[in-house]
């Protein structure tokens, strides 16, 4: 026992506040966790699929999920996906992002689906690429499916959606659909000479505060191209919030946003392959993902017995919690 200004008492012993860690990898690493962390938030955004030669590649897969058990002081892996190839075919998928493989809380999701091409749907993924532009005597195409593999709720799924059909009347072929988003299906194409637009990723500002070029905004789908037949010179799709690449339009090449924004998981912009002479090829690749974890603060910790003169101290310069 000790003596506090004329009260007998224990010793008082103040742990400051921490305050709540937010930490992002867009790169694989390692997240060593605080001594005082026993469970975190987690946010998990796989690689966008990339743009094929219609069809806009579809947003990564995003799982978040709160209250995950971990211990404090100790190291959990971070692995960091990266985006599908572009076409001149069909867009390659984009691969997956996790936290703690390999461990029994590992958390992984799906990269996203590439874009089709020539008459060929998109593929499945994390969110479904968009479909190619049919042709001939296949009237239309259909967008790949997302949530594959399926992913339950309570893990944090679905962690995606469709991308956007594609259909053409009569059939002349040359449009394509939006890939998926992980808010929003990909949208189909309207008419035929608009191309489907990229559906639109989620907005977890509210939990993560502005983090990546898209403030928080994670996992759009790309646009799907038009332009491929000259009878119908229409736009092509738009992005999706959250990182989606703009697909081919007529007008010219976007060439410096048909791709998926780096670290948003965001698909790539459809591409008619048929410009690739006037530098539209290789830009619209999906973009790579990331991973965000949010460890709780601590509030001040003040045991014992206090002096009424320190107490109204503490009170007035608003440190007495």
């Amino acid at each position: 026992m000790a003596g506090n200004g004329g009260i007998i008492g224990p010793v008082n012993t103040v742990t400051s506040s921490i305050p709540a860690t937010i930490t992002t990898f867009n790169a694989n690493g390692t997240l060593t966790t605080q001594s005082t962390t026993s469970s975190l938030t987690v946010l998990v955004v796989a690689g966008g699929g990339g743009g094929g030669k219609y069809g806009g590649g579809g947003g990564g897969g995003l799982i978040d999920l709160s209250c995950i058990s971990v211990s404090p002081s100790s190291p959990y892996a971070i692995t960091i996906g990266g985006g599908g190839t572009a076409g001149p075919g069909a867009g390659g998928s984009g691969t997956g992002s996790s936290f703690a493989p390999s461990t029994p809380i590992a958390i992984t999701a799906a990269g996203g689906g590439g874009g089709g091409a020539d008459a060929t749907n998109g593929a499945d993924g994390g969110s479904g690429g968009g479909a190619g532009g049919p042709s001939g005597p296949l009237p239309s195409r259909c967008g790949g499916a997302g949530n594959t593999p399926a992913i339950p709720a309570p893990l944090g799924g679905p962690q995606g959606n469709d991308g956007g059909d594609s259909s053409m009347s009569p059939s002349v072929g040359g449009i394509g659909g939006g890939g998926g988003g992980s808010g929003a299906v990909g949208g189909a194409n309207p008419s035929n000479s608009i191309a489907g637009a990229g559906g639109a990723g989620t907005d977890v500002s509210p939990t993560y505060g502005c983090v990546g070029p898209t403030c928080s905004v994670f996992a759009g789908g790309g646009g799907g191209s038009a332009g491929g037949n000259p009878s119908y010179p229409g736009p092509g799709g738009a992005g999706g919030p959250g990182g989606g690449g703009p697909g081919y339009g007529p007008s010219g090449c976007y060439t410096s946003s048909l791709a998926g924004l780096t670290n948003t998981g965001g698909g790539g912009g459809g591409n008619w392959v048929a410009s690739n002479a006037g530098g539209c090829a290789g830009i619209q690749g999906g973009g790579p993902g990331i991973v965000i974890t949010k460890e709780p603060g601590t509030p001040m910790i003040a045991p014992g017995v206090w002096n009424i003169s320190t107490v109204y101290d503490k009170r007035l310069d608003g440190s007495w919690s």
